[in-house]
């Protein structure tokens, strides 16, 4: 049976709402701001006082990571002018609403949906960084309407699911760019099962919001990735002692946020092994974005990208019924 048949009971849906007052609950609670995060609201003051898209007036460098996130926080502050609670508005606002779509993005299964609705909150690294002031929001909300769609078409993708799946990706991978790569296999997955000029129109034509943006960036800055990217990616430390950093960091989740770590692989193996071919893309996304975190020697910061509590909850539900 198609897991979309089964169908939530009376008595499901008041706890799914008090999972969702929880989980709001506890974002509100935790919220923070990191250091990191100012970086960004600097270059949005410059930008909504007049002096445009910089760190210093009078020099054009691209000190953010995410151009979605701080395109979505200018607009905000531009009515508030204050910073702080801003931010913090706008990360609670775009968490609960991502955690609301896991919710519609899960099948109606009883009691293994509350179990991935529930590991979304017990979730270190996603409660963490529902909040902080960075990009993870916009990523959580953008994960989940990219696989709401992905996941739930049942034959070969139209024109119209082609273009908003590559025009969902393209946002996510504006909001932050090395994200590209969870989407690869799934894009691969597309163009793979249409095999078609059209197909390949439409990808194009839904990616044109990161190639608008990276068109932007080459005439403003001068350079098409974050200056972040260049500096943290040309160290000129050895590869091995880079991959020592990613494993520490890697060890570092498990000690502080072992449920995290430990959903990731479970869900992975678990799809690859009984999962579709739709599902099994995306969990090989995940794992090419794990790699590619640990190949750099990962961040200071922990847990921050372990982000995949959207795409995890959704396959291991669908794990589990089976």
């Amino acid at each position: 049976m198609d897991s979309h048949t089964y169908k939530t009971t009376n008595l499901s849906r008041p706890i799914l709402i008090f999972l969702a007052m929880f989980f709001g609950v506890v974002i509100l609670r935790s919220a923070w701001i990191t250091e990191d995060a100012y970086i960004t609201l600097r270059t949005v003051d410059n930008f909504i006082n007049g002096y445009g898209l910089t760190w210093n007036v009078a020099e054009r460098v691209q000190a953010y990571t995410h151009p979605l996130w701080m395109l979505a926080l200018s607009g905000l502050y531009f009515f508030t002018h204050e910073a702080f609670y801003t931010t913090i508005l706008l990360s609670l606002v775009t968490s609960f609403v991502a955690f609301l779509l896991v919710e519609k993005m899960v099948p109606r299964y009883n009691l293994t949906t509350f179990a991935g609705l529930s590991i979304l909150i017990l979730s270190k690294a996603f409660i963490d960084f529902s909040t902080s002031g960075l990009e993870n929001p916009a990523t959580h909300l953008l994960l989940a309407l990219f696989l709401i769609v992905f996941l739930t078409n049942k034959l070969s993708f139209n024109d119209k699911e082609v273009f908003w799946l590559s025009f969902i990706a393209s946002l996510a991978t504006l909001n932050r760019m090395d994200t590209f790569l969870f989407f690869v296999p799934s894009l691969l997955f597309i163009i793979l099962q249409r095999r078609s000029w059209s197909a390949m129109k439409w990808m194009v034509i839904g990616f044109l919001p990161f190639i608008l943006w990276e068109i932007f960036s080459v005439i403003y800055y001068g350079f098409p990735f974050p200056n972040t990217a260049y500096a943290k990616l040309n160290t000129g430390l050895a590869r091995n002692d880079l991959l020592e950093m990613g494993y520490l960091y890697f060890i570092n989740s498990i000690h502080w946020d072992p449920i995290t770590l430990f959903i990731i692989i479970t869900v992975t193996t678990l799809t690859l092994y009984q999962g579709t071919w739709r599902e099994k893309a995306v969990s090989l996304g995940i794992i090419l974005y794990l790699f590619y975190i640990l190949w750099i020697g990962a961040d200071y910061m922990s847990g921050r990208f372990f982000f995949w509590g959207t795409a995890d909850c959704r396959c291991l539900v669908q794990s589990t019924i089976k």
